[in-house]
């Protein structure tokens, strides 16, 4: 696919970043080396926000928590972190904007497994309840090589808006929020 997003241009872009398989949203990818070298330090420095709306099982109590467990992979444990807000609870279901302060695989659907709470259509860390996943690469933000703030939202898939809007909640409202700082 990155070579049909190759347009006009001699080189071919880059992957930035992954996202899972069945996870919708954001995906970074840079037009040109130079561009790939500056998001690369971006991440490996983390100096990038990265929030994910999902639906997991189960009502989650606090407001805002952060979960500070390891993750294994490999038969390694690496310390990971992910901070999280409660937006709204639904027929024993809980909407969440989550954002993983490291960046280890699987991160966010490890973390809501290990505390009782996998994601809605998780068939690897939780149980195929659903035929869709509702974990969404939602926003990004960094700075660009000017200082400039980039702030990048990916529209939400219309299965997952479906359920947010069934649960009152209003997606231009958690944008503003995020926009402000206030989420």
């Amino acid at each position: 696919m990155l070579d049909y997003l190759r347009y006009e241009s001699d080189s071919r872009p880059r992957l930035i970043h992954r996202i899972d398989k069945k996870t919708s949203g954001l995906l970074l990818i840079a037009r040109n080396l130079q561009c790939a070298k500056f998001l690369g330090n971006v991440f490996k420095e983390r100096k990038i926000k990265k929030k994910y709306l999902l639906i997991v099982k189960g009502l989650i109590k606090e407001k805002s928590g952060e979960i500070k467990l390891p993750i294994i992979t490999n038969k390694k444990e690496y310390s990971a972190i992910t901070q999280y807000r409660l937006l709204g609870i639904f027929n024993q279901n809980s909407l969440i904007l989550a954002s993983p302060l490291t960046g280890r695989k699987h991160q966010i659907r490890k973390h809501f497994s290990i505390i009782g709470h996998p994601i809605i259509g998780d068939d690897k860390f939780g149980t195929k309840d659903s035929k869709n996943f509702f974990l969404h690469s939602y926003y990004a933000e960094f700075k660009n090589e000017r200082e400039k703030v980039i702030q990048l939202f990916a529209p939400i898939p219309n299965y997952f808006k479906d359920i947010i809007y069934k649960i009152n909640i209003n997606i231009n409202n958690i944008e503003d929020k995020i926009k402000q700082n206030i989420l």
